[in-house]
């Protein structure tokens, strides 16, 4: 059996720390040095139960399970991710984008970065989007550019350094909105299921750990039940 080593929302609330993330193996000297660095903050944002990581001068290989909608303004550094089975860059002033139920997966830091990850109910999204007629829009992007886009996140940011939560979700729906109307599709109406064997082997890990988080998860077993080898399950996610 292998621990489970992406993160998790519930796991950044249950314990409010992370470890070091280097696909299983130990991370090297220059990769602890450069994570001593890194500061992670912890911050609400609005009146609808959302919340932040306000992280700085990260060199950590992410390796993360959403279980929220999740839009990270990227403000500095330069890294490469991969999301449904894909690769992408994280440049600075791009906004990540990533949906409940999916891994995305950093491969490599080419210089450390600091990001502000907003994480959203799919409730408190579908309110924030009704004004599209759609109560679960699907994004269809991965990464956008979009220099009103970033500006709108950036005052978000501001306004949780100094104004009162309902201030906080104005702005957040203001953001989440240009957001949408740029990257998501919404014609949908519910929830998408999974709709590849990895995107499922991701819920099932999840929901495995939530049922038993004290013990080990199986990956083989869960490989097993999607009907993939373990080795290429594993490399799925790298």
């Amino acid at each position: 059996m292998m621990r489970r080593r992406n993160h998790s929302d519930s796991h950044l609330l249950r314990h409010g720390a992370f470890e070091m993330v280097t696909y299983g193996r130990v991370a090297s000297v220059q990769e602890r040095s450069l994570s001593l660095r890194e500061s992670i903050e912890f911050v609400r944002v609005g009146t609808g139960g959302g919340h932040a990581l306000h992280v700085r001068e990260s060199a950590r290989l992410w390796n993360y399970f959403h279980e929220r909608f999740c839009i990270t303004l990227v403000f500095e550094g330069f890294a490469r991710w991969r999301y449904r089975n894909r690769s992408a860059e994280a440049p600075p002033k791009s906004i990540m984008l990533m949906e409940p139920g999916e891994v995305h997966v950093n491969t490599k830091i080419e210089h450390p970065g600091s990001f502000f990850a907003i994480c959203l109910e799919p409730e408190h999204v579908a309110r924030l989007s009704s004004d599209f007629g759609s109560h679960a829009p699907h994004l269809k992007l991965e990464l956008l550019r979009s220099p009103e886009c970033v500006r709108l996140l950036e005052r978000v940011v501001d306004t949780c350094r100094f104004d009162e939560p309902d201030a906080q979700e104005e702005q957040l729906c203001l953001a989440v909105t240009a957001v949408l109307s740029s990257a998501a599709e919404h014609s949908c109406h519910v929830p998408r299921r999974a709709r590849t064997r990895v995107r499922k082997g991701a819920i099932l890990l999840g929901e495995r750990y939530h049922e038993s988080p004290w013990e080990t998860v199986d990956v083989k077993q869960v490989a097993g039940e999607l009907g993939m080898s373990y080795h290429w399950f594993v490399h799925s996610f790298r």
